[in-house]
């Protein structure tokens, strides 16, 4: 009997040791939850204003793209930040860049051809085509041995250019025997139109004397064949084209008839 008295003795002990370690444990458990509650609600304002003080220490930075969110750099900076690519990567691979490079060489050897085509200048051609000169008026003494007759020559411009021209002026002279007889202007504007021909005349007021006195009784014959006379015609055009002055030039020899029925 004193034996099992002893077990349940030394048994009971046991259980109430387990309870006050227990009872302790708890305690201990209880009081870290109460000061983390207590620190939850009384730390927060502080907590707050921390929060608020990062936030104004951060207000004038970004995060840094490189720095996998470990890092800051200042606004003013993010724009001129530079990316560092890989040589293997895939965008730094050419992808119809040639073809791209060779299209745009091509289309601007075209539009440069196309520019000087259109706008490389090409000269302004004058012709004349009318061979035989018939007198305006007509003013034949052979006493005294004078001729005074007037001829209107007439020329046609023609104009080669993708772009028009002005006719500034016009000067012919004339020439019989290898002497100049007379010279005649005609300084009216003409303007010349892309692709096209326009016709300019000049009066010439031609005077038969001295040395050609002879020609008077063959002005005054009736007979066509012996009054008509074979004469150099020298022309000089002034024309102008996108800022540019230019001259064309013109000989022609011409059948010029000194006589009618108005001879005296």
């Amino acid at each position: 009997m004193e034996g099992s008295n002893s077990a349940l003795e030394s048994e009971s002990l046991k259980h109430q040791r387990t309870r006050n370690d227990y009872g302790s444990t708890s305690a201990v458990l209880q009081g870290s939850v109460n000061g983390r509650a207590n620190f939850a609600t009384q730390g927060s304002p502080d907590l707050v204003s921390n929060s608020s003080g990062y936030e104004e220490f951060f207000r004038g930075s970004v995060p840094c793209p490189s720095c996998r969110g470990l890092g800051r750099i200042r606004k003013e900076d993010e724009r001129g930040l530079v990316a560092i690519i890989p040589m293997k990567d895939e965008r730094l691979k050419p992808r119809r860049t040639y073809l791209y490079v060779l299209i745009a060489v091509i289309v601007s050897i075209l539009v440069a051809g196309l520019i000087l085509f259109f706008m490389f200048p090409r000269s302004v051609v004058a012709l004349s085509k009318q061979p035989y000169l018939e007198p305006n008026y007509l003013h034949i003494n052979v006493t005294m041995g004078i001729v005074n007759f007037t001829v209107t020559n007439r020329y046609n411009f023609s104009n080669s250019n993708y772009f028009p021209v002005t006719i500034t002026g016009i000067q012919s002279s004339v020439m019989y025997d290898m002497k100049v007889l007379t010279t005649g202007k005609n300084n009216t504007q003409l303007r010349i139109p892309m692709r096209s021909t326009k016709e300019q005349t000049v009066n010439l007021d031609i005077l038969l004397q001295g040395d050609e006195a002879y020609l008077a009784t063959y002005c005054a014959d009736h007979r066509k064949w012996v009054h008509d006379l074979f004469m150099q015609f020298e022309l000089t055009a002034n024309y102008s084209y996108l800022g540019r002055t230019e001259q064309t030039t013109l000989t022609t020899y011409q059948h010029v008839s000194c006589g009618n029925s108005t001879s005296v």
